[in-house]
């Protein structure tokens, strides 16, 4: 019988230099999962149900449908008592226990009890937190802003989105309405300005509330390196005065990334600056995002990497490949997934019949 693996493994650290005691999560049965060491010895059996990775010395893992915390010995450091759980973030967790969110620290002592319908964790002070309505508590889990509201974010240059009844609006910290609720769709200031929906379209208003430039939008994204894309019929940028950069000219335009975006026209890729200017003309079959100043992108039916300006850092050879993350990058050969570093050389060789980068996780997932 063939071996099956399904790997979980970090690389928020190095891949080719890991020592023994990095441990990656993994299932033999497919069912169970355990931790194994670099050369594959199990360090923790196979057990769980499921399993995360370790952070500061700590995963959290699922036995008999309940989770809790081990150590890299695989010892209880907080036993499996919760109905959920997330990992832990400047030293708190949220969990749940029964139908109630709370957050505990990382010895298992509750912070604020589980009393709440939702929780989020703590920023500047204060965390949001739902008991039929959201509002917001201190650290003694005192209501600072009380639950008065259908739904909440958090603050972003002195304001929170806020929504009561169908529509929303801007509050302070002291939760008093700054901004009076009369969008259908409200997102969080950036520079002094926010997007906003109502019955005409998207528009962008300053923090009096009132609508900076005349335009209204089909769709209109977040201000990224100075400036917002928008679309009516076509996509095209737009400045912090609301007015037209470049107008409508893109089939697709994505985020903006070191006044770099990727964009589409007449069935191909390059890449513009935040004028509209083509910096790496649209001859590329696909592409991707920049990601620690190189960018994926495929011609001629292979993969490889372009910088900036669009030279070619690593060739065009992979049948497939994904974008760079924290020096690493998963590609295909026809042997197989692998993942390279930045100069385009194999820190695992290409061996996997399955790799997967799971960003917001930072692992790897393998299979062979």
């Amino acid at each position: 019988m063939k071996k099956f693996f399904i790997l979980l493994i970090a690389f928020s650290g190095t891949v080719g230099g890991l020592n023994a005691q990095h441990l990656f999560g993994a299932s033999k049965s497919g069912t169970l999962y355990g931790f194994i060491d670099l050369e594959g010895n199990w360090a923790i059996p196979e057990k769980f149900s499921k399993v995360d990775i370790f952070t500061d010395g700590i995963a959290r893992v699922q036995l008999n449908q309940k989770w809790g915390y081990i150590n890299e010995k695989g010892q209880w450091v907080i036993g499996p008592t919760y109905d959920k759980a997330k990992n832990f973030v400047n030293g708190l967790a949220q969990v749940k226990s029964g139908d109630k969110y709370g957050l505990i620290n990382k010895k298992g002592e509750w912070v604020i009890k589980a009393e709440y319908d939702n929780i989020e964790i703590f920023q500047n002070g204060i965390v949001r937190a739902r008991k039929e309505k959201w509002g917001f508590l201190n650290e003694k889990g005192e209501w600072v802003i009380k639950p008065v509201f259908e739904s909440l974010y958090d603050f972003s240059e002195g304001l929170a989105q806020a929504k009561q009844g169908e529509l929303w609006g801007y509050i302070d910290e002291k939760g008093d309405w700054v901004i009076k609720p009369s969008f259908i769709n409200a997102e969080e200031f950036k520079s002094g300005l926010a997007r906003v929906r109502n019955a005409s379209g998207w528009f962008i208003i300053n923090k009096e509330g009132e609508q900076v430039g005349k335009n209204f939008f089909a769709g209109l994204r977040d201000l990224e390196d100075g400036v917002f894309r928008a679309r009516n019929s076509q996509w095209g940028i737009v400045g912090k005065d609301g007015e037209w950069i470049c107008k409508e000219k893109f089939a697709n335009l994505e985020k903006f990334r070191n006044e770099r975006a990727r964009a589409k026209f007449n069935d191909a890729w390059g890449f513009v600056n935040t004028n509209g200017d083509w910096v790496v003309q649209p001859t590329l079959q696909a592409a991707d995002d920049f990601s620690e100043g190189m960018a994926r992108a495929k011609i001629n039916g292979k993969w490889g990497f372009v910088d900036t300006n669009g030279k070619w850092v690593i060739e065009p050879q992979f049948k497939d490949a994904e974008n760079f993350i924290d020096g690493y990058a998963v590609i295909k050969t026809k042997d197989g997934w692998g993942i390279i570093n930045k100069t385009g050389e194999f820190v695992v060789k290409p061996a996997f019949k399955k790799l997967r980068t799971r960003e917001e996780d930072k692992l790897f997932t393998a299979m062979f």
